[in-house]
């Protein structure tokens, strides 16, 4: 995954509620596209648009989330 990229969420899975709730909150959900802002390997930290929000977060913090590429014309953004 690299900057200028937009994934489509496809499931959303963990054996923490407390993280799927934190999901859900911020707008990581099933059927959302987000952007990749950018990403800074040295601090392992994704800046990503979900909607009218940028949120950043750590691979350990997007574990459990599977999605796909999408085309930027085909993509559903959250509000």
């Amino acid at each position: 995954v690299c900057a200028g990229q937009q994934m489509l969420i496809r499931q959303a899975a963990d054996d923490d509620p407390a993280r799927l709730r934190h999901w859900q909150a911020i707008g990581l959900v099933p059927g959302v596209t987000v952007s990749i802002l950018s990403f800074r390997p040295l601090d392992d930290l994704f800046q990503i648009r979900v909607g009218n929000r940028i949120i950043c977060l750590g691979i350990e913090g997007l574990q459990g989330l599977f999605g796909e590429e999408v085309n930027p014309s085909e993509a559903t953004v959250a509000a």
